[in-house]
């Protein structure tokens, strides 16, 4: 067993392209939130790029975290540099989770409505039904 488990190089550069993915993945569903007005962008700095328009502020948040990644990454012999992105991405996991609870609160209501107002499956004749049948614990196949 690998003695540096999470510090590892190999477990560094998983975590690295797990935040550069999910940077990524943020700022598309940022763009999306916030274009809809369903939420305001919550860090300031990324909301004055916001009134430049999506691109400067989607290149901006990319370059942002591509550059401290590039940093990692050459530092990425040092053991502290392996450490440094754990918490980024614990960090990026939690954004993730928030963006998956706005998703469920604007899909959640028309889904429900989706499924309430499906149309109802239609019933087989009592003949055409397989299963089970029989009284207790005991199942005949029927």
């Amino acid at each position: 067993m690998n003695r540096e488990g999470f510090t590892s190089i190999a477990s560094f550069e998983r975590a690295l392209g797990l935040v550069l993915v999910l940077n990524l993945l943020d700022a598309g569903l940022t763009s999306v939130w916030v274009s809809a007005g369903i939420v305001p962008e919550g860090n300031p700095i990324m909301a004055e790029a916001m009134e430049y328009g999506w691109g400067p502020f989607v290149l901006g948040k990319v370059a942002l975290v591509g550059l401290g990644a590039v940093a990692l990454y050459r530092l990425r012999t040092v053991r502290l540099a392996r450490i440094a992105v754990l918490p980024v991405a614990v960090l990026y996991a939690f954004v993730m989770g928030n963006h998956l609870g706005i998703a469920a609160q604007v899909v959640g209501p028309s889904l429900c409505a989706v499924v309430r107002d499906a149309p109802r499956a239609r019933t087989f004749p009592r003949s055409a039904r397989v299963g089970f049948r029989g009284s207790g614990s005991m199942m005949h196949r029927g």
